[in-house]
């Protein structure tokens, strides 16, 4: 199974400091992943609403000019996509108001090499539990 997972971050050094710790963490986990980086919110809600790409985790910044992360998040849910949310952000005072969303995790970027790495075996987890309960036994 190859987990895909898309990242959002209006800030290249953090795309690409995301990708490298996502990369290290598979590899330590030893599964495959697949990303997609993306530095506009807008288009990120277009592949997954409108144009129903199926990512299974999203890795979003909440701090970005246009459209934030958290904006983001609530037409996410009112889609009732079931993507795994999990905010990366500079902002600790996010944490609280990000809670209407149901993120799965809440990463701080300062942090991001300490807890990335439990944060996708935990998503991983989940993704594998969400597949097992959408298999139908038949009798």
């Amino acid at each position: 199974m190859i987990i895909n997972i898309a990242l959002c971050d209006d800030e290249q050094e953090s795309l690409d400091i995301l990708k490298k710790e996502l990369d290290k963490a598979a590899e330590k986990l030893n599964i495959k992943i697949s990303t997609s980086a993306y530095d506009d919110g807008n288009k990120v809600l277009d592949l997954i609403c409108k144009n129903k790409e199926d990512f299974d985790i999203l890795f979003l910044d909440i701090d970005m000019p246009g459209i934030s992360g958290l904006e983001i998040a609530k037409k996410l849910r009112e889609e009732n996509s079931d993507i795994i949310l999990i905010f990366v952000s500079a902002h600790e005072q996010y944490v609280f108001e990000s809670i209407e969303y149901s993120p799965f995790r809440y990463i701080r970027k300062s942090r991001i090499e300490k807890e990335l790495f439990l944060d996708l075996k935990a998503a991983y987890a989940r993704l594998g539990e969400m597949q097992d309960s959408y298999i139908v036994i038949k009798t």
